[in-house]
């Protein structure tokens, strides 16, 4: 039993060290989310690992709260003092990201406003429809609202943007009400999908339905940031790696299944 964990544990330590190479701060945060969701299991609250975990969650989250106020004090300038970091902090949270910075001005908005419901399809669906070249691929929304802002062009080299949030994507392709809408269906999104995984001690599932469900509702947290990053991953997760994972999912659970009969 003992070998069985470690062998798990280097497992996931492996994946987390691999998927860090992206470069993405988001991959840290989605172990993270991890972590915290499989805490609402009863099955996982008593095990010795998790409750080490969750002593160490408030030593964790002040290191953490010091670190980024001494980044943004770093990055602000020689004269930067606490204060600045956690004003700098404090817009962060509020505004979810970088993108308002690269939007929220007149001439920018102006811009984006001649933008619709079928610019909504081609940008948030680029990768699906990309695929099935029905579209050309292009570059994310992000990327166009930084471009735009510096004034720069597509000649520039230019790879990187913000993620755009809901709010971001909403006023710029249904306008100040429509946002509104198109908010209030983003949370029915992700309310649902984390719904059922509240529910899931409830609900009869086979292992396979389950893990599918962990994933969704790891991935919906990437939804009301950045929903064309979402249905990306989705895709690309769904298209690429489907059949590997049912497979892998389909041999551990028939060798499970002869080592539980061997026993018996």
């Amino acid at each position: 039993m003992r070998t069985n964990r470690k062998r798990n544990l280097i497992m996931l330590f492996v994946l987390f060290l691999i998927s860090m190479t992206s470069g993405a701060k988001g991959v840290v945060l989605t172990f993270v989310s991890l972590i915290s969701l499989l805490g609402v299991f009863k099955k996982t609250q008593v095990m010795s690992s998790f409750k080490k975990i969750n002593r160490a969650k408030v030593p964790l989250l002040v290191v953490g709260f010091i670190s980024a106020i001494f980044i943004l004090i770093k990055g602000s300038g020689y004269n930067a003092s606490v204060q600045d970091g956690l004003i700098k902090l404090g817009i962060r949270f509020l505004y979810f990201g970088d993108a308002i910075i690269y939007y929220y001005e007149p001439s920018t908005v102006a811009h984006f406003q001649s933008y619709n419901f079928i610019d909504f399809l081609s940008y948030h669906f680029n990768s699906v429809l990309g695929f099935l070249r029905i579209v050309d691929y292009k570059l994310p929304l992000g990327n166009d609202l930084l471009l735009y802002y510096i004034k720069s062009s597509d000649d520039t080299g230019l790879s990187i943007g913000p993620n755009t949030p809901y709010y971001i994507s909403g006023h710029i392709f249904f306008g100040a009400f429509g946002a509104l809408i198109y908010s209030f269906i983003t949370g029915i999104i992700v309310g649902f999908v984390r719904r059922k995984f509240f529910s899931m001690d409830k609900m009869n599932l086979n292992f396979l339905a389950a893990i599918g469900i962990i994933f969704l509702t790891l991935l919906i947290t990437s939804f009301p940031q950045d929903a064309q990053l979402m249905i990306s991953m989705l895709f690309d997760t769904v298209v690429f790696a489907s059949l590997p994972i049912i497979l892998s999912v389909m041999f551990c659970y028939s060798s499970f299944n002869q080592k539980t009969k061997t026993a018996e």
